[in-house]
């Protein structure tokens, strides 16, 4: 056995060729361009990465297609309410809404790979007759696409599975199965939530601004003037 000294773009360049290599290394310019851009690995993003993740597991869980023995990394399932735990899930908000406010690398962080955004939307869907729940989940959507475009965009852009959930009971559904894609995923749970917070006592009303002035935030975005 043999050890091979050469740095990475010298054994690239003999097997890959020159092309290869000069678009390789422009690439990467890129992608660490926009790593730095985007606070990758900054104190804020990881906490707010951090905080998505924990999200996440509380309200998605591995899942099987039919007929698969074994969970494939497409397929999760949403919980049902039963499943989650209401307070982890508040005290999760708690904590990530004053780092959305003031960050901006904390808003990379949450839309890393679009699971913020994915997660968040799946809550106000499940808990949308839950006012407290739906007033941290929409205020931290709200801060998320402040000065981001990205989120903005990704936001109204959103197409997920969130299915037809039996909130009183809290059946969950498989992801995948049988999904029919018809995007605005945010704007409809969001106007499901907003109707369904439109009672006459105080936390409601001000559950239903905050999805609201979420709704509003993404009014810029193409996919909202389509419409």
């Amino acid at each position: 056995i043999s050890v091979d000294h050469r740095s990475d773009d010298d054994w690239n360049l003999q097997y890959l060729g020159r092309p290869w290599v000069e678009q390789n290394r422009r690439q990467r310019k890129v992608l660490n361009a926009r790593a730095k851009a985007e606070g990758v690995n900054t104190p804020m993003w990881i906490e707010a990465a951090a905080n998505i993740g924990d999200l996440a597991e509380e309200v998605f869980a591995p899942a099987s297609p039919p007929g698969a023995k074994t969970f494939v990394a497409e397929f999760e399932r949403f919980r049902s309410l039963h499943e989650i735990d209401r307070a982890e899930l508040m005290q999760i908000f708690q904590e990530l809404a004053p780092k959305l406010k003031i960050s901006y690398y904390a808003r990379c962080g949450f839309s890393h790979n679009l699971i913020g955004l994915r997660a968040c939307v799946t809550v106000l869907h499940l808990f949308r007759e839950d006012a407290e729940v739906v007033e941290l989940c929409a205020r931290c959507l709200r801060y998320s696409v402040v000065g981001h475009s990205f989120n903005r965009d990704a936001l109204a852009e959103l197409s997920a599975d969130v299915g037809d959930v039996d909130v009183a009971h809290g059946n969950g559904e498989t992801m995948g199965e049988a999904f029919r894609d018809r995007g605005w995923t945010f704007l409809r749970c969001a106007l499901d939530a907003f109707l369904a917070q439109g009672s006459s006592s105080p936390t409601s009303r001000e559950a239903a601004l905050r999805v609201a002035s979420a709704f509003a935030a993404v009014a810029s975005a193409r996919a909202a003037q389509v419409q």
